[in-house]
């Protein structure tokens, strides 16, 4: 919903975000930045950058670059071995060039990710299970019923350890590039922000969790976008300045997924030996957006501020989806056998306005109204031509009053807001029974209003010298207001109203606190955080599976920051999740009689030791 400026920022991994937020080479000499942690689960990161000036005040470079392992978080109990091993390595470069009022930079990001995907852990079920959507039950999954799959069923949930019989495998390479210009034109501003990135990837999954082979999924896919964005921003003094441009997105991809179904999970009468079915499908879709924007900001006196301001999008997404005969290996080359087209234009204005009210410099009001958009378009995770759409966009009123006070020269911070958010057209998503392989499939729909109200207080503050506190607390009451909807296919349209939504906790509380005291040559240092998140809901039935009570996590780290002739140096030791909860991350299921059910589960306890420079 923010109408002043998108860009694509090329690289976004919050790792790199560190080294690329410094990433604007400056001059003022070479200045350089390493890091090496070791850790739990075999965990051995390296990160470095460089910064050099190459001619003053006209050119610098700047490179970055960190790789990222460990052996593996989960252990699998059918292979013997770990799993969920994190392979991660990046690469950044940037030119920047400042000829008289020109600030030019070029970004070159490379990423390779042969990281294995998420363990999953499977959560079979041969009772039923009732879900807060009326009349729709969940369990009884349909491999429980055959005799030559025993002891896959009603198991416990066992922390860090699955069943799988392959290890989930994926493969990610990025190649992205990013020009940032902006020129000084006196009176005006003018910045433009161009991206393009490529990107190939595939995936290989083991949905079923089990030791035996029943469901298996291999997905390769290609994407590319490029986005262009020009702006002019006011840069004179009195009482209006003003931000406006154009921005242009384009994008494709191109997907074909192959399942291996195994007629043992299809069939509960036949045997393992009863082969397998290779369905396989793909997808295209084109996409080209266009926006105008203009946000002006108007002192209508000293103390109060109006800002008000409108984003003008329009969308248009061309979808193809591919359906081919059943195969014989994963990957399938089988041929061709149907093609399905769709086409979808979107628009849509999406207003803001807000008035900011300084009571004094450090204590000002606000209240702002703004309007979101989430656009339209085509279910790339179908399986099946009836379930491609086109979904129509969703809309968001957002209202939102509160404060911001920074109080006793500066040693306390307080923040706190109200708000609610109403949706319109919500896009809800539901994996659903189809009747052809792979038998599951994925439908969007936009079958619900909903509003979330709600209300965050947070503080810093610095009681003495060297202790920094912090904390926060946050309340949402987020439910339905109309949810006319058939949840499952083949069943009737119900109110589903009651359900409660997903990812939505109503509490959620943070605190820490951090203590430096000199010590020696240097600075030592001790750092607690803790956090809370009350219930949350997985499912969007709402079956008890999915239902993650609430949780606390506390991480506490201890350090020394000391100088070793130019070099500024810290050494950290840490521990994260220190009472050591495994929190379900996902729950999925089929529905009744589903042959798909499993859940995924974050780390546990981890320990770690950090060395950094800066020189």
């Amino acid at each position: 919903a923010d109408i002043k400026s998108e860009s694509l920022a090329g690289f976004a991994s919050e790792n790199m975000a560190d080294f690329v937020s410094e990433c604007l080479a400056d001059f003022i000499g070479i200045r350089s930045r390493a890091r090496v942690v070791v850790g739990s689960y075999g965990r051995h990161d390296f990160e470095a950058s460089v910064s050099i000036p190459l001619v003053q005040d006209l050119l610098a470079v700047k490179f970055a670059g960190f790789s990222l392992n460990d052996h593996g978080t989960f252990y699998n109990k059918t292979l013997d071995r770990r799993v969920s091993r994190k392979d991660y390595q990046a690469f950044s470069g940037a030119v920047r060039l400042t000829p008289g009022d020109l600030d030019l930079q070029v970004t070159y990001d490379h990423v390779v990710d042969k990281s294995d995907l998420p363990a999953l852990i499977s959560v079979y079920s041969s009772q039923t299970r009732t879900t807060n959507s009326p009349g729709l039950l969940d369990g009884a999954d349909r491999v429980c019923s055959n005799v030559n799959l025993s002891g896959i069923c009603d198991r416990p949930d066992p922390e860090g350890v699955t069943t799988q019989n392959i290890v989930p495998t994926a493969y990610y390479k990025l190649d992205a590039i990013t020009i940032n210009a902006k020129a000084d034109l006196g009176p005006l501003t003018f910045a433009a922000v161009t991206g393009y990135r490529k990107s190939t990837e595939w995936a290989n999954q083991d949905p079923d969790g089990t030791e035996y082979d029943l469901f298996r999924t291999y997905r390769p896919q290609k994407f590319h976008q490029f986005s262009q964005e020009m702006r002019l921003e006011s840069n004179f003094d009195g009482p209006f300045s003003f931000v406006a441009g154009i921005y242009y997105f384009n994008s494709a991809y191109s997907m074909r997924q192959t399942s291996k179904v195994a007629m043992a999970a299809v069939n509960p009468a036949q045997p393992l030996s009863a082969g397998f079915l290779y369905p396989s499908y793909g997808v295209h879709q084109d996409y080209d957006s266009l926006a105008l924007f203009l946000q002006g900001d108007l002192k209508i006196t000293d103390a109060l501020t109006l800002t008000v301001g409108g984003r003008q999008t329009w969308d248009d997404k061309r979808f193809r989806f591919d359906q081919f005969a059943n195969g014989t290996s994963i990957p399938s080359t089988s041929a061709l056998t149907n093609q399905t087209y769709g086409q979808a234009k979107f628009n849509e204005f999406t207003p803001r306005v807000a008035l900011r009210y300084e009571i004094t410099p450090d204590v000002n009001v606000y209240a702002s109204f703004s309007k979101g958009y989430n656009t339209g378009g085509f279910n790339g995770r179908a399986a099946d031509p009836a379930l491609i759409g086109p979904y129509q966009p969703e809309t968001l009123k957002a209202y939102e009053a509160g404060f911001k006070a920074e109080l006793f020269d500066r040693k306390l911070r307080i923040n706190g807001a109200i708000f609610q958010n109403d949706f319109s057209d919500k896009q809800e998503e539901v994996i659903t029974a189809i009747p052809n392989p792979p038998f599951t499939g994925t439908a969007v729909e936009n079958a619900a209003s909903a509003r979330y109200r709600g209300a965050e207080l947070e503080f810093s503050a610095i009681p003495m010298t060297g202790l920094t506190l912090n904390g926060s607390v946050g309340y949402l009451d987020a439910k339905y207001r109309n949810f006319m909807a058939s949840l499952r296919s083949g069943t009737p349209v119900v109110d589903n109203s009651g359900l409660n939504l997903r990812r939505a906790p109503k509490w959620t509380l943070s605190g820490g606190a951090d203590y430096v005291v000199p010590v020696g040559a240097g600075d030592l240092g001790f750092n607690v955080s803790a956090r809370y998140i009350s219930k949350t809901e997985q499912h969007i039935l709402n079956d008890p599976y999915g239902t993650v009570p609430g949780y606390e996590n506390v991480d506490a780290a201890i350090r020394y920051a000391f100088p070793i002739g130019t070099i500024d140096t810290t050494l950290t030791g840490f521990v994260k999740n220190i009472t050591d909860k495994r929190v379900q991350t996902v729950y999925t299921t089929g529905g009744l009689g589903s042959f798909i059910s499993y859940i995924g589960q974050g780390v546990g306890r981890t320990w770690g030791l950090e060395l950094s420079a800066r020189f």
